[in-house]
């Protein structure tokens, strides 16, 4: 959350030739409704399905595609098997607490998670999901200081050394 995955998602896929799937926008689109309004409708248990199949349904399609994953990913156990499938390259922009606060803005309480606190629940769910999204990478890029173009070569030159990756049989 508030790490720019939508931005420079979207930026590598345009350079991959790629399409974007945002699992929020997929959300969105599917519902009509904003992750906001849905988690007040329904909590976690109503929301964390569609997350799953947004995740799924992306990862299931046969063209190149750049998924823009929840951070959620941390916690759901179905959602983190299907990053840790693999044909799937996962890559995990870290960035520092004050990077997320930042980036997160002023207007962070449309965000479903971050409360009446946003500092304080960032800090909080950094603390239990970082070591999680670690885990889970194949790569990490660190984004604090840099802009979208500049991460997505990060980017492209970490997955340009990733041994196994020829782009026929990963995502």
């Amino acid at each position: 959350m508030a790490v720019g995955k939508t931005t420079v998602g979207r930026e590598l896929a345009d350079r991959l030739g790629a399409r974007l799937v945002d699992t929020d926008e997929w959300i969105e689109a599917r519902t009509g409704r904003t992750p906001r309004q849905l988690w007040e409708e329904g909590g976690q248990d109503a929301y964390r399905p569609l997350e799953r199949r947004a995740v799924a349904e992306g990862l299931a399609s046969t063209d190149p595609i750049v998924l823009a994953v929840p951070g959620g990913v941390a916690v759901d156990e179905a959602m983190a098997a299907e990053v840790r499938a693999p044909h799937v390259t996962t890559v995990y922009l870290r960035a520092s607490l004050a990077t997320l606060v930042r980036n997160a803005g002023p207007d962070a309480h449309h965000r479903p998670l971050l409360g009446d606190d946003p500092p304080s629940a960032i800090e909080r769910l950094l603390g239990e999901r970082a070591g999680r999204y670690e885990a889970l990478a194949d790569l990490v890029v660190d984004v604090d200081g840099r802009s979208p173009g500049p991460i997505a070569d990060a980017v492209l030159d970490g997955l340009s050394g990733l041994a196994g990756l020829d782009g026929a049989d990963r995502r």
